[in-house]
């Protein structure tokens, strides 16, 4: 696949919604530069991992008990 992407005045790119859905693109990406050529690669959000860990409306963690 290529795509053809428009870089704004401030140097952004903006990756198209259905690119980011299909790789799975949410805040984080790594960018490698080689030569001429910039590849981005999927990086995994540490905070959205961690937040997958809390279970949602605990308020003491550490009362809480383990099942």
């Amino acid at each position: 696949m290529e795509l053809l992407l428009r870089v704004d005045d401030k140097g952004r790119v903006l990756i198209p919604r259905a690119l980011r859905e299909r790789l799975g693109i949410r805040k984080l990406v790594k960018a490698r530069v080689g030569g001429r050529r910039v590849v981005l690669e999927l990086v995994r959000d540490h905070v959205e991992l961690l937040k997958g860990a809390v279970v949602e409306g605990t308020e003491d963690v550490e009362g809480e008990s383990v099942s």
